[in-house]
């Protein structure tokens, strides 16, 4: 008897729970949007717009998109019937209902895309037709839809991305879709001209780093220094270029990378509001370097009888990571986060299409690297110079065969 008691009660509970979940499933069904996008509508002169499963856009342009109710214009209609006529907004507006069940014309242009399944929020229809059920939406890039197209057209290619697009309200369920947007991430007549005239620029940069004193100690080139002449002709034989600055280097290589990136996150997404606060500061040490390392050397050769003498490259490297008692380690130490932080720099921009904001400590680990390099430049004695007759004993030895007894 027992038995069947439990067994009924549980019977009871269990019939209790269905009709809830029933009730439940019928109300999300009533809650839930029933239309679909079918695609983009493609404009012919003097026909209706017909839809079309896929189409090629990029950034800033403008595509129209057509949806379509799930259910028949019959239940339509019965829906549209039995739903209030109007509703008024505070502006005096009418509100009434639209072409897709469940939403009135106000909730329209509330609606956003939906681009592999992200929301780019806040960019709503600009224009609405109800008699072609399309929306045209323009793919700008806003403040508030920045993250998602950060996200979007990180690790940019070559060709056009291929993406899943529909609409829907912001932060709640798409619409269904079966329309795909090959979007291009970057274009290649603009990419294709950006590199020419970059290899342009770096090519005369170059030409004049190896035959001026662009990027040389200054003070120490002695003879006539060629301008823009050294991009077509060779310096003149009595002309004697000076070693290369480290600290000039420097300012050069963060001048090269930070442009470079800069034209490349406004080719790709249009924002000119790439430069972070970390990159401000790195290219602040780098010219505060420089400075200081021009003062430095100023001094020193206003207090030396003949600084320039003996002072002449001896080759890139070498002028570099050199002082005037060989390699040193703070001048190597400098060169080697250099080229780490420009290594995290691009991955950066590559992979995120934005500036990375170093971190303080990676800021205050270049700041005081480049003190060092600073301090430990002052008793950097300059390279001696050899004299004639022991440079020409020397050339003389050189020319003769080595002994072999």
């Amino acid at each position: 008897m027992s038995l069947k008691k439990v067994s009924a009660r549980a019977f009871c509970l269990a019939l209790v729970v269905g009709l809830a979940l029933l009730s439940s499933d019928r109300a999300n069904a009533q809650d839930r949007i029933q239309a679909r996008v079918v695609g983009f509508a493609v404009h012919t002169e003097g026909v209706q717009p017909q839809p079309s499963e896929s189409a090629m856009a990029k950034l800033g342009d403008r595509i129209t998109v057509k949806v379509e109710p799930l259910t028949s214009r019959s239940n339509q209609q019965s829906a549209a019937s039995s739903a209030p006529a109007t509703a008024t907004n505070n502006s005096g507006a009418t509100d009434e209902q639209s072409w897709i069940p469940g939403l009135t014309h106000l909730q329209i242009l509330k609606l956003v895309p939906y681009l592999d399944d992200r929301p780019l929020k806040g960019l709503y229809p600009e224009t609405v037709d109800p008699d072609s059920h399309t929306l045209t939406f323009h793919l700008d890039r806003t403040q508030s839809t920045q993250e998602a197209w950060t996200d979007l057209l990180s690790n940019p290619g070559f060709g056009p991305r291929v993406m899943t697009f529909s609409v829907g309200l912001e932060d709640k369920q798409q619409l269904p879709t079966s329309a795909t947007i090959s979007l291009v991430v970057i274009p290649k007549k603009w990419f294709l001209a950006s590199i020419a005239v970059f290899f342009i620029i770096l090519y005369i940069f170059f030409r004049l780093a190896a035959g001026t004193a662009l990027l040389r100690d200054p003070g120490v080139s002695q003879g006539y220094m060629p301008g823009f002449t050294a991009l077509w002709r060779r310096p003149p034989p009595d002309t004697k270029l000076g070693p290369y600055s480290l600290a000039r280097t420097q300012m050069a290589f963060w001048f090269f990378l930070v442009i470079t990136a800069f034209v490349f996150i406004w080719m790709i997404i249009g924002d000119t509001d790439t430069i972070t606060q970390g990159v401000l500061v790195l290219i602040g040490i780098s010219a505060g370097t420089a400075l200081g390392a021009t003062a430095i050397d100023s001094s020193k050769r206003k207090t030396t009888p003949d600084p320039a003498r003996g002072e002449e490259s001896r080759g890139f490297l070498n002028d570099i990571l050199s002082d005037g008692t060989g390699v040193s380690f703070h001048r190597f130490q400098i060169v080697v986060w250099t080229i780490v932080l420009g290594f995290i720099f691009s991955r950066r921009v590559l992979n995120h299409l934005a500036m990375p904001d170093f971190s303080t400590n990676l800021l205050t680990l270049m700041g005081i690297s480049s003190g060092t390099y600073l301090g430990l430049k002052l008793p950097e004695q300059f390279a001696p110079a050899a004299p004639p007759e022991k440079a020409q004993s020397q050339g003389a030895d050189d020319a003769q065969p080595p002994n072999k007894n």
